[in-house]
């Protein structure tokens, strides 16, 4: 596999990193995945090695492009769902990723880059071989955990997007070393800041410690 993504730090020189890879499968990742665990799959993601594709986005439905990635008319491909929900496709092997599409380029790229990668398009699940041999999703939680660093800033971003809709003024973020993000607010929004967020699956799964909102002042 050889060639070389421009604009995606994750998509390094694969004729460098992966001159001697044959575009089998990883072993362990293929056990993880008939066993059916997200958790088992999630660990095996860690270090194996993974397909993205590159495809034309006329000969893909609901295709999401990003042009950072893109290559002549070539795009990462992520598949919009009809709820809106983004997920980054990626294949374990080339022969499950021609299963999918022989016209297809593969860029090979390990199972947590592929899960940063995928937050950075605003996916919120990893496609794991769609077309087989064992189809697998991993979710936004399972996103997060696969790439192993702290995402609560995304949390931020969404926070801030949520409360301006509600014409709400940004309040205090502290993000401690470990533990919940922190919202600081005064008396009179907390409430209102807590049920705005409740039911917000996205935003908390980037919060795996939870999210603590503090009392800063008397009533706004």
């Amino acid at each position: 596999m050889s060639g070389k993504v421009g604009g995606n730090q994750y998509f390094e020189d694969p004729q460098a990193k992966w001159r001697h890879d044959q575009g089998s499968a990883d072993s362990n990742l293929i056990r993880a995945l008939q066993q059916g665990d997200s958790w088992l799959v999630v660990e095996a993601l860690i270090s194996a090695r993974v397909l993205v594709a590159l495809a034309k986005s006329t000969l893909i439905p609901s295709v999401h492009e990003n042009d950072g990635g893109k290559t002549s008319d070539m795009s990462i491909v992520c598949l919009t769902a009809s709820d809106g929900r983004v997920g980054l496709l990626v294949f374990t092997s080339v022969e499950s990723l021609n299963m999918w599409n022989t016209e297809a380029r593969p860029i090979p790229i390990t199972g947590r880059d592929a899960g940063i990668a995928a937050l950075d398009e605003s996916a919120s699940a990893l496609i794991i071989d769609p077309a087989g041999p064992i189809p697998f999703t991993l979710t936004l939680p399972d996103l997060v955990a696969l790439t192993g660093v702290d995402q609560r800033w995304r949390a931020v971003i969404l926070i801030e997007q949520v409360l301006e809709a509600a014409e709400i003024d940004p309040p205090v973020f502290t993000l401690p070393e470990k533990g919940p993000l922190v919202i600081g607010a005064r008396a009179g929004l907390a409430e209102r800041i807590a049920r705005l967020l409740d039911g917000r699956g996205d935003i908390h799964a980037f919060t795996p410690h939870g999210i603590a909102i503090e009392i800063t002042g008397g009533p706004d």
